[in-house]
């Protein structure tokens, strides 16, 4: 189970790397995958809705573990062990879906910087034709 949270965190840490900097027609592509994985939400969502759970269950079971050694007085090894590898299950799960969450907000933002640029283009020649129009009717009624 932590090697693939580990796989997952380094490809999430991989997109969002390739989402921030503009490498060539890298981003793009990345741009346009997660265009197609936006289409089926229902997926990321039920799938970083179970991780969520698991994630949970991973902080429920270090807690048990560190109430059991505080009424003992002293964690045995196994605890010890079972309580590490819980910790880092849980925080790389935790670090997943923040990593999850980055890429979604840097997709959306960049989603609408690049309409309100398209957009934006076509407003300002809009507004140019506008202006001249203006300023030919003034001369016109001098």
């Amino acid at each position: 189970m932590i090697q693939l949270v580990c796989f997952l965190v380094f490809v999430e840490a991989v997109v969002a790397f390739l989402v921030m900097v503009k490498i060539g027609p890298l981003r793009e592509l990345v741009m346009n995958g997660l265009d197609q994985v936006e289409m089926r939400k229902g997926t990321v969502l039920t799938s970083a809705g179970t991780m969520s759970v698991i994630f949970f269950f991973s902080w429920v079971s270090i807690v048990k573990i560190q109430n059991k050694g505080a009424k003992i007085g002293t964690m045995t090894p196994m605890d010890q062990v079972l309580w590490r590898t819980h910790l880092l299950e849980a925080s790389l799960m935790g670090f997943s879906l923040y990593l999850g969450f980055l890429i979604d907000l840097m997709h959306h933002h960049l989603q609408r910087l690049i309409n309100l640029r398209k957009n934006g283009g076509s407003k300002k020649k809009g507004s140019r034709k506008a202006r001249r129009r203006e300023v030919a009717a003034k001369r016109k009624r001098r």
